[in-house]
This record gives structure tokens, sequence and C-alpha cells, in this order.
């Protein structure tokens, strides 16, 4: 019996990882050496690819020409460290110097994790952090395979909850989050296996505001299905991008299979470029090569930033990934993992209610991204489920079915 659980086991592992590999053999999912983040997504479009490849670096791309009514980023300073009056344990603190670094593997874009990385250094000198940033497909395969080769390069994994519980599955991750001080209203709704909960990305339209005027702009996901969208679209692989099937898993529970399948062959029909995650599909509307997209919300600050002509609205339902933090299973700087971890837990979420991600609370102490204060507030968050991968799979048979029929 014990083996039949076992070869169970395996057998999904390996479908997983094959559904993930099938694009990088399509020439969607870049790699990239621990270390740093230099992660490369292959993309045909030489506007796309100037842009693309520097911020998956971490460098700021030269700015594009606005246009009057743009959203701006906010123009408040950062607040220090000081303001937050956390108290981290000192035998902690010292023992993480004596490590001197860490390594952190994460899904956050590589220009946003900087500033939360950044920050720790400010606050805790003498540690250096080294971070690996890719998708969460990127992250899974990347993990895995160095594992099974014996090699433990990241004490810290932060990353979207669909490829964390996942690793976890496979032992990657520590069996619970590491025990390290809370802060006193801190959920326990928020202490997952996969890690402690403490930032949000939603799902957003994006839109190019040179190319659409905001009065004809989709106001719905089902607006994405009407024909004056056709060859106007970009939107993040629906069958190999997990945490985009996941929302649309849920959209079609959500609407009934009649509606969601005749919504889809409109979509379909509308001859969307595909790129493999909201990233890419977000860049390639800032310099214009479609108007419209479907993205993460963590993509709208960068873009403002850049100062690209974009737009955004919100999706109904309002929904998305959580990303929790853990330590890796065979972590070298546990020390270090463990003080990370602490610091996010306190402090991270100032940064991301200043770069658009939603933190499970809003400080007023801190800027606020207009991505946040311009949630309507009838919209309620509803978390984005996890479906067996059993299920996945058939999701993504049944789309790539309908993708031939209609192509």
């Amino acid at each position: 019996m014990n083996n039949s659980k076992g070869l169970a086991t395996n057998v999904v592992v390996v479908l997983w990882i094959v559904f993930l590999v099938i694009g990088a053999v399509a020439g969607y999912i870049g790699g990239s050496s621990a270390g740093a983040s230099t992660t490369t997504i292959t993309v045909r479009e030489t506007r796309t690819t100037t842009l693309l490849t520097t911020v998956v670096a971490g460098q700021q791309p030269p700015a594009t020409p606005t246009t009057p009514g743009t959203q701006q980023p906010p123009t408040q300073a950062p607040p220090t460290q000081d303001q937050q009056r956390v108290v981290y344990p000192q035998s902690l603190i010292d023992a993480a110097r004596r490590e001197g670094r860490l390594v952190v593997y994460t899904t956050m874009p590589a220009d946003q994790f900087d500033k939360l990385m950044t920050r720790f250094r400010q606050k805790f000198p003498g540690i250096e952090i080294e971070f690996w940033r890719g998708t969460i497909g990127d992250l899974v395969v990347k993990m895995l395979s160095e594992y099974r080769g014996g090699v433990y390069y990241p004490d810290v994994v932060f990353g979207i909850d669909e490829g964390m519980t996942v690793l976890h599955r496979e032992g990657v991750l520590t069996p619970r989050p590491p025990e390290v001080v809370l802060p006193e209203n801190f959920s326990s709704d928020l202490i997952l296996d996969i890690g402690y909960s403490v930032r949000r990305v939603f799902f957003v339209i994006m839109y190019n505001t040179q190319l659409v005027p905001s009065d004809r702009a989709p106001r719905s996901l089902e607006d994405l299905a009407r024909p004056e969208w056709r060859n106007r679209l970009v939107l993040p692989d629906f069958t190999i991008h997990a945490p985009t099937i996941f929302y649309l898993m849920m959209v079609r529970e959500m609407w009934g299979e009649r509606k969601f399948w005749d919504w889809m062959r409109g979509v379909l029909a509308n001859r969307p470029l595909w790129r493999a995650s909201p990233l890419p599909a977000a860049v390639a509307v800032e310099v214009g090569e479609a108007a419209v997209c479907i993205t993460f919300s963590s993509n709208i600050a960068p873009a403002l930033s850049r100062r690209s002509p974009v737009d955004w609205v919100y999706l109904n339902p309002f929904t998305g990934s959580t990303t929790p933090i853990t330590m890796a299973s065979k972590a070298l700087r546990p020390n270090a993992a463990k003080l990370f971890i602490t610091y996010v837990v306190h402090e991270g979420g100032s940064v991301f209610q200043e770069i658009g991600d939603l933190p499970i609370t809003i400080d007023p102490n801190f800027p606020v991204h207009p991505a946040i204060t311009r949630i309507p507030p009838d919209l309620k968050w509803v978390p984005n489920k996890i479906y067996p991968d059993e299920e996945r799979l058939r999701f993504v048979e049944a789309v790539r079915t309908l993708m031939a029929e209609i192509r």
C-alpha cells in the first residue's frame, strides 16, 4: 500500500513538472542562477524584449512619455524603519550576523523585492542578501531540481501559494513555518503550513491609455470577449501559468459551465497574444504592442514609475494569490532566515502597500499606492482556490482543445 501511495505521489509530481516544462520548451520560461535576479523570458517582439529584459533584471528602463490624466505613483518619501517599534530578539540578530548572509528565492518582481531587501539591510547592517527571482513555475522547477541534486541554495522561500503548496508537499520547505515573534494582531488564519501569509496580489485589467480612451476601456472580465478587442489583447498563458489557471477555474465555478465556456470562446476568437505570466503581459501593454491585458496588481506600480501610459480596472471576483514566506527545509543560514522572515511579517506590509500589493492590513502611517486606494469599497477579497492537480490538468486540456477548434 505504501508503495502505491508513493507511486501516485511521484506521478502527480512528474505531471506538475511536465506541465511547467512545457512552457520552457515553448520558449516562455527562462532560467537564472542563484544569487542574482537574471530571469530571461523569450518573446518575439523587439520592444517588449528591450523593456522586459531590464524589468526582470531589476534595472530601471528609460521612461516612456505619459499622457495627461495618467495615474502617477505616490511621491511621499519612504518612511524610515525607526518609525516601526518592533522588538527583535538580540540573540537572533547576533546569530544572524555571525552567519553573515542569506539567500532568498522569490516570485516578487525584482525591483520591488529590492526595496524590501534594501530596508532590511539598513535595519540590520552586516547581513547581506542574495536573491533569485522567477515565475512560480520557474521557482518550483528550480528548487525541486536543486534539492534532488543535493544543492541547497535558498534559506528563505517567498512565493505565490500555488507553487508553495507543491514545494511543501515535496519536502523542500519546513513542515511548518519557523517560530518567530509575530505581531500581536497577526491572525492564526494567516499561519499556514506553507508559510506566513503576508502579501496578496490580485488580478486587474490594465490598458494603454494612448490606445484605449477611458470611456471605451473594458470594465469587466466579460468585456474581454467582445469582438472589438480582436487582435488587441495580451494574456497570461491559460495553459501554463498556474495562478491564472486557478483564477479561471474559480470563475468557471462562479459563473457556471455554459457562461464560462461561451466567454472563453469569445476571448480565444479575439486572437490574443500569449505571454508566460502577468508580468510580460503588462509590459506588452506598456509598450503598445497590445491595448489590454489581464495582469497582477503588482505590475501597476512599476509601469507607473516608468511613466508608461497605463490605467487599470478592478475585476469581480476580486481575487488573486497570497504569497507566504517560510524557510527552506535545508537552509544553511537558519538564523538569518528567521530574522528576515520576522522582519517581513512585521514590516513588509509598509513596502507592499507602497508598491501596490495588498498587505494583510493597511497602515495609514505609510504611503499607500493608488492601486490600493482606488479599490471600490464594495469589492471584497475572495481567496484564489487551489484545485487538485488532476482537476487542473483536465481544465488545461479542455482549454487546449477549444484553442485547437478555434484556430
